[in-house]
């Protein structure tokens, strides 16, 4: 299971989260209001046979069964999927999940012949790293099998979390916030605070902990070290694990942005030290005003490679110093740091004026 998954599992063990998808179900089926009293959560199906070789295998399946009224439908079912691997067959995985559990239901007789079979709602979330819509189960058919078979109809509400536009984010507050920290916290952005401040606008508390929660395990993975002009390393130390409260979250990116500002501020004032430094020593050498510019210049792209190094790939690093060699051209100092910091991509850095014009700006 990826860490993603057990996130996910961990966030869903609350009922506030399985309630934010019920009313995002409601709202997309136009169902009216869910009655929150009316939340269940439900034993989810069990697969006995494995398959051929594998009759000793159980798989629960999916990772939440849960059942609610709306106002214009007297029961719904939704169940809640998590996948990180891209497959094939996944809309066969539904439907099979889709009937074991109907089949459960009426064997623990949750559901009846007089009740009949409800409203069965999907929730699927996809956090795999590449993008991936799901082939439609007819698709997967032969010529042939489409004559005489067809897969059935039911609701899915399908996110692929890191890849969709933000438009297609779900109205609902709560699962808005949980799909903006996988998409927004793999890396150290200002997006952390502006989450922070959306959970202490969420009404339920228990919502805002939950998620809190949820958010500041992507922030764990933040860098801790900021690199400085001698190459040593300084520490940032944010107590990621007792973040337990929205209010505790809101400290922690306080806290970690603050440290980084000043470090930032520390690491600038001392490369324009250096800066001045090399072209102090360049005039007292007599050299001529070119050979001067050709080594600041030179020496400003090894102060960029050098901050930039700590969150860069190996091949982005050589396709900029390449593309800057080329151009004789050379970010400023503030530009490095937005790329550093994860306020603008690295391509940000790729020269795209000439030379004269980049080095006036």
């Amino acid at each position: 299971m990826s860490v993603s998954d057990r996130q996910y599992r961990r966030l869903h063990q609350s009922p506030a989260i399985p309630y934010a998808w019920a009313r995002e179900a409601a709202r997309r089926l136009d169902l009216g209001l869910v009655d929150r009293a009316s939340m269940k959560r439900l034993p989810v199906g069990l697969i006995k046979d494995g398959g051929p070789g594998k009759m000793t295998n159980q798989e629960h399946i999916p990772d939440a069964l849960w059942s609610f009224h709306a106002e214009k439908s007297d029961l719904v079912m939704l169940a809640l999927e998590f996948q990180r691997q891209r497959q094939w067959y996944f809309s066969l995985r539904l439907a099979l999940y889709l009937f074991v559990h109907i089949v459960s239901l009426c064997e623990a007789r949750t559901l009846t012949r007089a009740s009949g079979i409800p409203v069965f709602v999907m929730a699927v979330t996809y956090t795999g790293d590449r993008p991936w819509v799901p082939i439609d189960g007819n698709e997967l058919w032969t010529d042939t099998a489409r004559q005489y078979m067809t897969m059935p109809d039911f609701p899915i509400l399908y996110y692929d979390v890191r890849h969709c536009e933000p438009q297609d984010l779900p109205d609902t507050a709560e699962l808005r916030i949980m799909m903006e920290g996988e998409r927004e916290l793999q890396h150290h952005t200002l997006y952390g605070h502006k989450l922070a401040r959306e959970l202490q606008l969420l009404e339920d508390p228990e919502s805002r902990d939950v998620l809190a929660r949820f958010l500041a395990e992507f922030s764990e993975h933040w860098p801790r070290h900021i690199s400085q002009p001698d190459g040593t390393l300084q520490l940032v130390e944010v107590k990621w694990d007792r973040v337990q409260t929205a209010e505790d979250y809101l400290m922690a990116t306080s806290v970690y942005s603050d440290a980084f500002s000043r470090l930032r501020q520390d690491l600038r004032e001392e490369v324009r030290e250096e800066v001045r430094e090399e072209v102090r020593e360049e005039v007292r050498e007599g050299l001529r005003e070119e050979v001067r510019e050709d080594a600041l210049r030179e020496g400003r792209q090894e102060d960029a490679l050098k901050i930039l190094g700590t969150v860069l790939e190996q091949d982005q690093l050589a396709s900029l110093a390449r593309a800057w060699r080329q151009s004789g051209w050379f970010p400023n100092l503030d530009a490095v740091l937005a790329v550093r910091d994860g306020t603008q991509s690295w391509t940000f850095l790729l020269p795209t004026e000439s030379p004269s014009a980049s080095n006036n700006s």
